[in-house]
């Protein structure tokens, strides 16, 4: 999907731990435990204004269509 100006692109790990936690199929959703050991998670465990920051971008491209 083309990302409006002014935007810069999700980081493409976000985007892979969005995928795997919004499958419509439950089968194919990831658990929580592991989405937990999801390398966006993983490498943003110590850094909560990060991930913050990244899920506020998202809210504010939903809420902008």
């Amino acid at each position: 999907a083309p990302v409006p100006s002014g935007i810069e692109p999700l980081p493409k790990e976000l985007l892979d731990f969005l995928e795997k936690c919004l499958k419509r199929e439950a089968n194919l959703r990831w658990s929580a435990e592991k989405l937990q050991q999801h390398p966006f998670i993983q490498n943003n465990a110590h850094s909560e204004s990060s991930i913050a920051g990244e899920l506020l971008k998202i809210r504010s491209l939903v809420l902008s269509k």
